[in-house]
């Protein structure tokens, strides 16, 4: 079939770095073949193609597509479980839609990995619907959050695990003990963002996570005072192979998860 044959692309690669840029492209014309919804995908490998600037960035790449592409089963289950989450968090399909294209648009524009992105929305979604919040709002804090975790990025690993800590806290009601401690660890812009919008210095930010200050309702209220000055950080910062990188593995997640 000509889907199977486009995706059997030979992922090796000389020690020549001029070659090595040649397979990008040759994946990215054999991905091109796929059609419209391999778009996205066929632009960030030709971007990355001519922005690489070493082999071994080149190996390492290609290194991550290869073991996705080698993958696919589990990696059309992630895309499934994803969309199933996005579902209850949403109360119909147009909404369920809207919910989809928006997480895609934000995990792209932050470079975020969709997974984590998902579950971010559908955490403030629950939690501004007790407030009494909308869906706009939960798309706005979480393309906040997501540009705060760059900011201050560690890694992609460090980035998922923060929003995993802030999901659970929201969940509970409140931010503290283990999920206010990775907050700090891993992403700081966040935390600097808490702070100077509550007018407490890191100390006493800490002091209020143990006293059980930081409820959900107090940190939602504070990053959206944040948004405008985070948002305004977010666009100095330089594009990247390892966002491009990350880019790509969203956009290859969703053509595998619509096959």
């Amino acid at each position: 079939m000509a889907r199977s044959k486009n995706l059997s692309i030979n992922l090796q690669i000389d020690a020549d770095g001029k070659a090595a840029v040649k397979s990008v492209r040759e994946v990215s014309g054999a991905l091109g073949d796929l059609g419209e919804t391999s778009s996205e995908i066929n632009a960030d490998l030709h971007n990355t193609a001519n922005a690489l600037l070493s082999f071994d960035v080149v190996q390492g790449l290609l290194s991550g597509i290869g073991d996705r592409i080698g993958d696919l089963a589990d990696l059309s289950d992630e895309w499934k479980n994803m969309q199933a989450r996005l579902q209850l968090a949403t109360g119909s399909q147009e909404q369920y839609n809207a919910a989809l294209a928006d997480v895609q648009g934000i995990a792209n524009r932050t470079s975020t990995e969709i997974g984590a992105t998902a579950d971010l929305y559908t955490a403030l979604s629950r939690s501004l619907q007790s407030l009494g919040g909308d869906t706009a709002k939960a798309t706005a804090l979480t393309e906040t959050i997501s540009q705060a975790m760059q900011l201050g990025s560690k890694s992609a690993a460090g980035n998922a695990a923060a929003i995993t800590q802030l999901n659970q806290a929201l969940a509970s009601g409140v931010l503290r003990g283990d999920e206010f401690n990775s907050i700090m660890e891993q992403a700081p812009r966040l935390q600097k963002a808490l702070a100077d919008e509550l007018g407490v210095t890191t100390g006493e930010l800490r002091k209020m996570a143990e006293e059980g200050a930081l409820t959900a309702e107090t940190v939602i209220s504070a990053l959206e005072g944040q948004a405008d000055a985070i948002a305004g950080e977010f666009e100095q910062l330089p594009d990247t192979i390892g966002r491009a990188s990350t880019r790509l593995q969203n956009n290859f997640a969703a053509l595998v998860g619509e096959y």
